[in-house]
């Protein structure tokens, strides 16, 4: 590397034919190729989506449930109860069911981190007590 002067120089190779190009193609083979942390970290964001979309699902059904047997403050009377109530208390029933769903799916990507960091982790240093120390595991 040269940092002040003049010089002349011959150019044998450009681009990807240099040394530092051949570096940077074994680097950068495939953008699309996933590491393993990638593919578990996918996997387990999935999971924990899943099971917040299940506990959002379960919660729905048990409103509703709750709603149409009467068991429920301001609950379905099948001959009293009008019918935008019905309505009304429907849309608030989905719409709790959305915000449980969208926060389960958005408060699970930090849990995946951690536990693939984690399980990472244990996999290549036994002895370390990294994830004990930084995320109190």
């Amino acid at each position: 590397m040269v940092s002040d002067g003049y010089a002349r120089m011959i150019v044998i190779r450009v681009g990807m034919n240099t040394r530092w190009g051949k570096m940077l193609s074994t680097k950068w083979k495939d953008p699309h190729e996933t590491t393993p942390i990638q593919a578990r970290l996918q996997t387990v964001t999935s999971l924990t989506s899943k099971i917040g979309l299940l506990a959002a699902s379960l919660v729905s059904l048990v409103w509703l449930v709750q709603y149409f047997t009467g068991n429920k403050r301001n609950g379905y009377v099948p001959s009293k109860t009008e019918f935008h109530e019905v309505v009304s208390e429907m849309v608030g029933i989905l719409a709790t069911v959305i915000a449980i769903a969208a926060g389960a799916v958005v408060e699970s990507l930090p849990l995946a981190v951690v536990i693939t960091l984690c399980s990472f982790n244990e996999e290549y240093d036994k002895q370390s007590g990294y994830c004990e120390k930084t995320f109190g595991l």
